[in-house]
């Protein structure tokens, strides 16, 4: 996934993240809180994210394409955002600090956990016979 940010003059950034989702379609990914898109959301929580297959050969892919607002999740919401995330690399729930430090060797407390409330998506199906088409939902 690739989340496209912007300082609050609209100079744009754009980063690659992972990320879960959950069957609401919330989308979860984890940060580290000094990474310049996670300081650009504190500034400005409008984002745009793109989820497309980067090795689908040319015409032949699907892209889906959301805007919204990004923050970081709740901490009642914690514990459901980290179950996400866990089932998507198939490990245990656990809390936040061992969760990050064993999956990706990153201190917990220098990490925050954001998620996406989106408010408008777009798939664009791309086939070399009939081009591409745009779809909002």
């Amino acid at each position: 996934m690739t989340i496209a940010t912007a300082d609050k003059s609209g100079e744009p950034w754009i980063s690659p993240i992972v990320f879960g989702y959950d069957k609401n379609y919330i989308f979860y990914w984890f940060s580290d809180k000094d990474s310049k898109h996670s300081k650009l959301i504190n500034q400005n929580s409008k984002v745009a994210i793109v989820i497309f297959d980067s090795k689908a050969p040319e015409g032949t892919g699907d892209g889906v394409y959301m805007v919204g607002e990004a923050s970081e999740v709740s901490q009642d919401q914690l514990e459901h955002a980290i179950k996400t995330l866990s089932d998507r690399f198939g490990k245990e729930p656990q809390p936040k600090e061992k969760f990050l430090g064993d999956l990706f060797d990153i201190p917990g407390n220098s990490v925050e956990i954001l998620e996406l409330l989106y408010g408008k998506s777009w798939m664009i199906p791309c086939r070399k016979t009939k081009g591409c088409s745009y779809v909002a939902k």
